[in-house]
Protein backbone atom coordinates (compact mmCIF):
# COMPACT_ATOMS: atom_id res chain seq x y z
CA UNK A 1 0.00 0.00 0.00
CA UNK A 2 1.54 3.52 -1.30
CA UNK A 3 0.85 5.91 1.71
CA UNK A 4 2.72 9.00 2.43
CA UNK A 5 4.50 8.00 5.44
CA UNK A 6 5.19 4.44 3.89
CA UNK A 7 7.03 6.10 1.12
CA UNK A 8 8.60 8.74 3.29
CA UNK A 9 10.17 6.12 5.16
CA UNK A 10 11.55 4.42 2.00
CA UNK A 11 13.20 7.67 0.81
CA UNK A 12 14.46 7.97 4.31
CA UNK A 13 16.26 4.67 4.51
CA UNK A 14 17.35 4.77 0.81
CA UNK A 15 19.49 8.41 1.96
CA UNK A 16 20.12 6.90 5.59
CA UNK A 17 21.49 3.83 3.91
CA UNK A 18 23.58 5.42 1.45
CA UNK A 19 24.76 7.86 3.97
CA UNK A 20 26.03 4.75 5.76
CA UNK A 21 28.05 2.96 3.25
CA UNK A 22 29.81 6.55 2.46
CA UNK A 23 30.72 7.05 6.45
CA UNK A 24 31.41 3.21 6.67
CA UNK A 25 33.65 2.99 3.77
CA UNK A 26 36.06 5.57 5.69
CA UNK A 27 37.69 3.03 7.25
CA UNK A 28 39.80 0.91 4.34
CA UNK A 29 40.01 -2.04 7.02
CA UNK A 30 36.07 -2.62 7.07
CA UNK A 31 35.36 -4.95 4.50
CA UNK A 32 32.63 -5.15 2.27
CA UNK A 33 30.77 -8.11 4.90
CA UNK A 34 31.66 -6.12 7.64
CA UNK A 35 30.22 -3.21 6.34
CA UNK A 36 26.94 -4.91 4.79
CA UNK A 37 26.38 -6.04 8.28
CA UNK A 38 26.78 -2.96 9.90
CA UNK A 39 24.58 -1.03 7.63
CA UNK A 40 21.73 -4.12 8.34
CA UNK A 41 22.13 -3.86 12.11
CA UNK A 42 22.16 0.25 11.59
CA UNK A 43 19.37 0.55 9.50
CA UNK A 44 17.66 -2.15 12.75
CA UNK A 45 18.80 0.14 15.13
CA UNK A 46 16.63 2.89 13.09
CA UNK A 47 13.74 0.80 12.41
CA UNK A 48 13.26 0.03 15.64
CA UNK A 49 13.63 3.45 16.99
CA UNK A 50 11.33 4.76 14.45
CA UNK A 51 8.38 2.45 15.56
CA UNK A 52 9.30 3.11 19.43
CA UNK A 53 8.73 6.72 18.85
CA UNK A 54 5.64 5.99 17.05
CA UNK A 55 4.20 3.77 19.31
CA UNK A 56 4.97 6.22 21.95
CA UNK A 57 3.34 9.16 20.32
CA UNK A 58 0.35 7.14 19.21
CA UNK A 59 -0.63 5.77 22.86
CA UNK A 60 -0.51 9.16 23.87
CA UNK A 61 -2.24 10.85 21.68
CA UNK A 62 -4.95 7.84 21.91
CA UNK A 63 -4.80 8.22 26.27
CA UNK A 64 -4.93 4.14 26.49
CA UNK A 65 -2.84 1.62 25.77
CA UNK A 66 -2.39 0.24 22.29
CA UNK A 67 -3.87 -3.36 21.41
CA UNK A 68 -1.55 -5.51 19.64
CA UNK A 69 -3.16 -5.19 16.01
CA UNK A 70 -2.22 -1.48 16.52
CA UNK A 71 1.18 -2.60 17.65
CA UNK A 72 1.74 -4.43 14.78
CA UNK A 73 0.63 -1.46 12.43
CA UNK A 74 3.37 0.54 13.84
CA UNK A 75 6.17 -1.89 12.78
CA UNK A 76 5.22 -2.93 9.94
CA UNK A 77 4.17 0.62 8.78
CA UNK A 78 8.16 1.46 10.09
CA UNK A 79 9.21 -1.50 7.80
CA UNK A 80 10.31 0.90 4.42
CA UNK A 81 12.93 2.51 6.42
CA UNK A 82 14.69 -1.15 6.73
CA UNK A 83 13.74 -2.64 2.94
CA UNK A 84 15.38 0.17 1.97
CA UNK A 85 18.81 -1.01 3.05
CA UNK A 86 18.63 -4.22 1.18
CA UNK A 87 19.93 -2.73 -2.42
CA UNK A 88 23.29 -1.73 -0.89
CA UNK A 89 23.33 -4.54 1.15
CA UNK A 90 23.37 -7.21 -1.67
CA UNK A 91 26.26 -4.98 -3.77
CA UNK A 92 28.28 -4.58 -0.44
CA UNK A 93 27.81 -9.10 -0.33
CA UNK A 94 28.71 -9.05 -4.09
CA UNK A 95 32.13 -7.89 -3.08
CA UNK A 96 31.87 -10.39 0.21
CA UNK A 97 31.59 -13.26 -2.32
CA UNK A 98 34.11 -11.91 -4.45
CA UNK A 99 31.33 -10.48 -7.94
CA UNK A 100 32.90 -7.36 -7.35
CA UNK A 101 36.02 -5.56 -6.08
CA UNK A 102 35.64 -4.50 -2.31
CA UNK A 103 36.11 -1.20 -3.52
CA UNK A 104 33.41 -1.64 -6.73
CA UNK A 105 31.18 -3.02 -4.69
CA UNK A 106 31.06 0.42 -2.11
CA UNK A 107 30.94 2.42 -5.42
CA UNK A 108 28.71 0.58 -6.77
CA UNK A 109 26.42 0.34 -3.31
CA UNK A 110 26.86 4.70 -3.39
CA UNK A 111 25.92 4.76 -7.24
CA UNK A 112 22.64 2.35 -6.30
CA UNK A 113 21.72 5.09 -3.54
CA UNK A 114 22.25 7.85 -5.81
CA UNK A 115 20.39 6.35 -8.71
CA UNK A 116 17.81 5.76 -6.25
CA UNK A 117 16.88 9.11 -4.96
CA UNK A 118 16.91 10.26 -8.47
CA UNK A 119 14.45 7.96 -9.13
CA UNK A 120 12.48 8.83 -6.57
CA UNK A 121 12.46 12.37 -7.98
CA UNK A 122 11.47 11.57 -11.27
CA UNK A 123 8.64 9.14 -9.92
CA UNK A 124 7.70 12.06 -8.09
CA UNK A 125 7.68 14.58 -11.16
CA UNK A 126 5.29 12.18 -13.13
CA UNK A 127 3.29 11.79 -10.37
CA UNK A 128 2.85 15.36 -10.43
CA UNK A 129 2.95 15.58 -14.20
CA UNK A 130 5.52 17.98 -14.88
CA UNK A 131 6.89 19.14 -17.98
CA UNK A 132 10.56 17.24 -19.08
CA UNK A 133 12.52 20.67 -18.09
CA UNK A 134 10.58 20.35 -14.70
CA UNK A 135 11.66 16.53 -14.20
CA UNK A 136 15.28 17.42 -15.78
CA UNK A 137 15.56 20.10 -13.18
CA UNK A 138 14.23 17.55 -10.30
CA UNK A 139 16.52 14.93 -11.23
CA UNK A 140 19.35 17.51 -11.04
CA UNK A 141 18.52 18.21 -7.12
CA UNK A 142 18.09 14.92 -6.10
CA UNK A 143 21.78 14.13 -7.99
CA UNK A 144 23.16 17.47 -6.29
CA UNK A 145 22.02 15.86 -3.18
CA UNK A 146 23.65 12.71 -3.90
CA UNK A 147 26.76 14.62 -4.50
CA UNK A 148 26.85 16.09 -1.34
CA UNK A 149 27.05 13.44 0.61
CA UNK A 150 29.75 12.25 -1.45
CA UNK A 151 31.58 15.00 -1.50
CA UNK A 152 31.36 14.96 1.88
CA UNK A 153 33.05 11.83 2.08
CA UNK A 154 36.24 12.78 0.01
CA UNK A 155 36.01 16.11 2.56
CA UNK A 156 36.25 13.65 5.17
CA UNK A 157 38.46 11.43 4.41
Amino acid sequence: MRTPARLSRAIYGNVLATSLVVAFSEDDDYATGEMAVSVLVTGIVFWLAHVYASLLAERYVAGRRLTRSEIGAEFYGEWPVVQAFFPPIVVLLLGTIGVLAENTAVSVAIAVGLAAMVLWSLAIGRQERMSLLGLAGLALLNALLGAAIVLLKVVVH
